[in-house]
């Protein structure tokens, strides 16, 4: 279950750590409108692009929740996300996928996740109808790798049953 790929997946999932750790201070002091919905306080999200060099760069978004999202309503990036979004990331206090995660994958989005300190990170894909994780950083304590075992059991039967068409603007 386990696949290093150092390179850009660890360059963008160090971008996305820093940067949604950034956003979680800034919120803390009062920088950022507070989200509105209790489950959106769990995560802040941020699309993943690159830049005119081809380096990863996160733009964090706060109108951008995924954990908000329901089983039957598709995921879409928000009006105000620019164009060239190659993922999505979020930063949660746990890094197992939640079960609709998989809206973002049939989006055509992998998910990134990073847990509390950037302890670890994670990314959600989907590869030719499987959905997989690969650890971006750190490593997985056993409850983790049992609970993410479970999520992703759950997330691909719902990822093989959804009748949410996949898209990718």
């Amino acid at each position: 279950m386990k696949r290093f790929h150092y390179g850009r997946c660890l360059a963008a999932a160090a971008v996305l750590s820093a940067a949604l750790q950034t956003v979680y201070a800034d919120t803390e002091k009062g920088n950022l409108r507070q989200p509105q919905r209790e489950t959106t306080s769990l995560e802040k999200c941020g699309l993943i692009m690159k830049d005119d060099t081809g380096k990863s760069t996160l733009l964090p978004l706060p109108s951008l929740h995924v954990a908000t999202t329901s089983e039957s309503t598709p995921f879409t990036l928000p009006s105000d996300a620019p164009s060239g979004v190659t993922a999505v990331g979020c930063n949660r206090q746990s890094i197992v996928p939640k079960i609709y995660d998989y809206r973002v994958l049939k989006a055509g989005y992998p998910l990134y996740i990073t847990g509390p300190a950037g302890r670890a990170a994670v990314a959600l894909e989907a590869r030719e109808g499987q959905v997989q994780i690969r650890v971006v950083r750190g490593d997985l304590r056993p409850d983790e790798a049992t609970q993410i075992q479970e999520s992703l059991d759950q997330i691909q039967s719902l990822f093989n049953n959804s009748s949410i068409a996949k898209h990718r603007p």
